[in-house]
């Protein structure tokens, strides 16, 4: 259960990663 739930966090941070670098990308 702790590994499911470390990866659902892992999945969340990289998809809010990728959001922050198209908005950095747009931005420039």
């Amino acid at each position: 259960m702790t590994e499911a739930f470390s990866k659902c966090g892992t999945e969340i941070a990289i998809e809010r990663l990728y959001s922050l670098l198209e908005l950095v990308f747009i931005g420039f």
